[in-house]
């Protein structure tokens, strides 16, 4: 039995360059006794027989015009059948055998190929992969170094903090210490202050009562000088002399020319 395998693939028996034909298309199968079948590889659109679309396997006559979609598939020279001249003489299948043997050798060598192409990219591979083991090494180093800076910068952070710490706690101290000093000065100072505003009181009391005096002394000093007066007018002599002084509000003297007298 022989399989034909047609389709837009380029691993196809028969290669269709055509957007509409599908991957692989449909297959050409001939079976042991020369009986040539269709079958249909659920192609995006469909395989005809003499215009008709088929399903599952159809038998193909000598004449039957084979389609994948809208082109037209020469499936006799591609299992190689030779239509019926009109003689009635049977067409016979062409020995293949050679053409088979081709393809087993083509098969063979991109199979090498294959082999050859997958062993070299594993080869730049194994390479590749060990340039990026040896720069992922580089890099881990690295990174372990910067790693051990930046634990000693934060540590050398964490001791700058604790020291800084200290001194605000210290200044705290210090300024506490100044406030309450502060307050005791403010608390004197208002003690001092209200000590003078009491010896203020005390000395306006003491001066309204020495105007008081003072007021009385003029209201004696004035009564007196109106004695002194009328005694002038009283013992009024050429050379005799009348005067008046004051020494306190209870005691004053009187001068009448040589004799002095006291009241």
């Amino acid at each position: 039995m022989r399989v034909y395998t047609i389709g837009r693939d380029r691993t196809c028996d028969y290669v269709v360059d055509d957007a509409k034909v599908s991957r692989t298309h449909l297959q050409i199968v001939v079976d042991d006794n020369g009986v040539v079948s269709v079958v249909d590889l659920n192609s995006r659109n469909g395989t005809y027989v003499n215009g008709a679309p088929i399903s599952g396997v159809t038998r193909l006559n000598i004449k039957d015009e084979l389609r994948a979609f809208e082109v037209k598939i020469p499936w006799q020279e591609i299992i190689g059948l030779k239509q019926d001249d009109g003689s009635g003489s049977k067409t016979q299948p062409k020995n293949s055998g050679k053409g088979n043997l081709v393809w087993l050798i083509m098969y063979a060598v991109v199979l090498i190929v294959s082999v050859a192409v997958c062993w070299w990219i594993a080869s730049n591979k194994n390479s590749e992969i060990e340039q990026v083991k040896q720069q992922s090494a580089v890099a881990q180093k690295t990174l372990e170094e910067k790693n051990k800076e930046l634990e000693e910068q934060i540590e050398n952070l964490e001791a700058e903090c604790g020291n800084l710490s200290d001194q605000l706690q210290e200044l705290a101290a210090s300024k506490d210490k100044e406030i309450d000093n502060l307050v005791k000065v403010r608390k004197n100072l208002q003690a001092d202050i209200k000590e003078l505003e009491g010896e203020k009181d005390a000395l306006v009391i003491e001066k309204s009562m020495l105007e008081g005096e003072n007021e009385v002394l003029e209201e004696d000093k004035a009564e007196l000088q109106e004695k002194v007066d009328s005694l002038n007018v009283a013992n009024a002599k050429p050379d005799s002399t009348t005067k008046l002084t004051v020494t306190n509000r209870r005691t004053c003297t009187i001068i009448i020319g040589d004799r002095e007298n006291k009241e």
